[in-house]
């Protein structure tokens, strides 16, 4: 029974919200074990969790190029979020208020867009 609800949550939106980031992102090689047949997320380049929660996106200058997924709003646990020194572009989504619980933000030394939502 515990192996059933540890692997309900790797499908939770935990999971989708990451691979929608992955997705949206042309160049994305220093993601390579992010991968949908993972046991957990929090394994993966730059996620550290809390539990399986994650509470941590550290990506700073890992040359990633594309756009912010507004997906990125559902990682609703997140208190970091590193994007720094990467080739990002587009705007920054309004889903990223979403994140109530975040302590830290850093998208500087991007190409985005637009002002953070309130």
């Amino acid at each position: 029974l515990l192996l059933v609800l540890y692997c309900s949550y790797c499908t939770g939106s935990d999971l989708e919200a990451l691979l929608a980031f992955k997705k949206g992102l042309e160049q994305a090689s220093a993601l390579a074990d992010w991968d949908q047949t993972s046991t957990t997320t929090c394994s993966w380049t730059g996620v550290s969790c809390t539990g399986l929660i994650v509470t941590s996106l550290n990506l700073c200058n890992m040359s990633l190029r594309g756009v912010m997924s507004p997906l990125l709003g559902n990682l609703v646990n997140l208190q970091t979020l590193n994007l720094s020194q990467n080739f990002l572009t587009g705007g920054i989504p309004v889903q990223i208020g979403n994140l109530v619980d975040l302590q830290f933000l850093d998208l500087s030394n991007n190409y985005l867009t637009g002002s953070l939502p309130p």
